[in-house]
């Protein structure tokens, strides 16, 4: 395989995304996290996000990244409609620009236009999914115009899938014409890696810390997180990573809202003293080395940027089985998979008292990680598989 340096070498890579950093929105998040690594390997990478109300600052380069915020006024429909012709301009001038654009999801206001405007321009282009039920192919040939926003994807070049799900669902509805890369979204190992120093699963049992990150609502899974939570026998401290109330940064719906300000209260009434709420955090690394184990209750997600970045750092990761990344996600051999949340209680019991299994997971899960699921692995299959599509290689 050849390597992603060479593919891209000279070329100027566009993200186009709905939120981006400061935002912890996961695909934003990991599309920055992503234009960062290449810029430090020699890329031009810069992202084109929305900049909800103009709250934001219009245009800035963070880490090298040069970040582009497009205003859009989502209040109601007329100021919608009244935002789209700058929308369109800005989509026109960026993928102009760009040697490469990639897509992540579908919260773009006609993001269609941009694989149309790919294809008029010949710009390589690769879309990636986010979020299962949402923007898989079945979901989006299900919404409002589906079959249409479906026929759009036969301009793009490279569909990039983070788990086989979206695959099997892209392969049924588009076929093989397109080439799919099938490889969770990875991470950046000069970030989130397992120190030195660290030792893995040396856990404190008359008092473990739990951490978890994820946003703080429903379908990530914390109701049933915390009354599971609840039952357990032991004394333990949980920490909430993740944004539980209005954040600037971040568009949250009136229904996200209303789920955080619940969650919090039932997390509060459940445990008391055991959870606390730690909001958004900047560097998550320093708080996932001080805790004890990483638990993971959502099931609707892609491949969670949490989870990965916890077994990169070697922490033993306890996580709801969705049934999704079983390649990734193996059952005592690098992550402990829990069925239901009522067995949930017994089973951190259980594995609290097995420091071996613990060590045995979190060090396999640190060196699979390394070895497989790096950024570096990530632009090496993404970009050759891009390549090979092309009539015109990049190399």
């Amino acid at each position: 395989m050849t390597h992603f340096k060479k593919i891209i070498a000279g070329k100027q890579l566009t993200f186009f995304v709905a939120e981006t950093y400061p935002s912890y929105a996961g695909g934003g998040r990991n599309a920055f996290n992503f234009a960062r690594y290449l810029h430090a390997n020699g890329t031009q990478a810069n992202i084109v996000a929305l900049n909800y109300m103009n709250r934001l600052t219009p245009n800035e380069v963070i880490d090298g990244v040069n970040i582009y915020r497009i205003p859009y006024y989502n209040n109601n429909l007329i100021l919608k409609v009244f935002s789209l012709p700058l929308l369109c301009f800005s989509y026109i001038r960026w993928v102009i620009k760009s040697d490469i654009v990639m897509v992540y999801g579908r919260y773009l206001p006609g993001y269609p236009f941009i694989f149309l405007l790919g294809w008029l321009f010949s710009k390589p282009l690769i879309y990636r999914s986010t979020l299962l039920e949402d923007d898989d192919m079945q979901s989006i040939s299900k919404r409002a115009l589906g079959k249409i926003t479906l026929a759009s994807f036969s301009l793009i070049d490279t569909y990039f899938a983070i788990n086989s799900d979206f695959t099997e669902m892209w392969v049924k509805l588009k076929g093989h014409k397109i080439p799919v890369f099938t490889h969770p979204q990875g991470v950046d190992n000069t970030i989130f890696y397992a120190a030195a120093s660290y030792t893995p699963a040396k856990i404190n049992q008359s008092s473990p810390m739990f951490v978890t990150n994820a946003l703080l609502i429903e379908r990530k899974g914390y109701r049933k997180l915390f009354e599971a939570l609840s039952k357990t026998s032991f004394h333990f401290k949980l920490l909430v990573i993740g944004q539980y109330q209005p954040d600037p940064y971040h568009r949250s719906s009136k229904q996200e809202l209303k789920e955080m300000k619940a969650l919090v209260e039932l997390g509060k009434n459940l445990l008391g003293s055991k959870v606390e709420f730690l909001n958004t955090v900047k560097d998550v690394v320093p708080i996932l080395r001080k805790s004890d184990v990483f638990i993971y209750a959502g099931n609707k997600d892609g491949t969670p940027n949490s989870v990965l970045e916890a077994m990169a750092v070697g922490l033993p990761v306890i996580m709801y089985n969705s049934g999704t990344n079983a390649n990734l996600f193996k059952h005592q051999e690098n992550v402990i998979l829990f069925n239901s949340f009522s067995s949930l209680p017994q089973i951190l019991s259980d594995v609290l008292k097995n420091s071996e299994l613990l060590k045995k997971t979190s060090a396999n899960a640190a060196e699979n990680i390394r070895k497989s699921y790096t950024f570096e692995q990530v632009a090496n299959g993404l970009f050759t598989t891009l390549n090979c599509t092309l009539r015109k290689p990049l190399l």
